[in-house]
């Protein structure tokens, strides 16, 4: 892999889990999840609980972004004893570049807005 090159999206999910297995070994850890448009997980070490959140709370067969970082943000307060300011949201995209190739485009959600939509949850 070059400098310019894109991260493969098997290459992050590797290095994302591995940076969450040795965080939420930690004690007092609090879990991970994550939700796409059309699938919901949970990663980290009380993502029994945020899975069976989902499971109950998911009933879309399509849900847009917002209501995708909504459904993660109560499924996360359900299981967080510290509330929303230790919520961190990343939304990750598939697309196809102009050579036909598919590629993941990452951002982060600022803490406004995860504040935003703690708020009006």
């Amino acid at each position: 892999m070059n400098y310019d090159d894109r991260v493969p999206i098997n290459y992050i999910a590797r290095y994302i889990a591995g940076v969450q297995q040795k965080f939420t070994q930690k004690s007092g850890a609090r879990p991970f999840g994550a939700c796409t448009e059309w699938k919901a997980v949970a990663l980290g070490r009380p993502r029994k609980s945020v899975i069976e959140y989902l499971e109950k709370h998911y009933e879309a067969d399509y849900l847009s972004e917002e209501e995708c970082l909504k459904l993660a943000c109560k499924a996360l307060l359900d299981v967080v004893e510290s509330g929303g300011k230790n919520i961190e949201l990343v939304v990750l995209k598939l697309k196809v570049d102009e050579k036909g190739k598919k590629v993941y485009d990452y951002k982060i959600v600022p803490d406004e807005q995860v504040e935003a939509i703690i708020k009006n949850s």
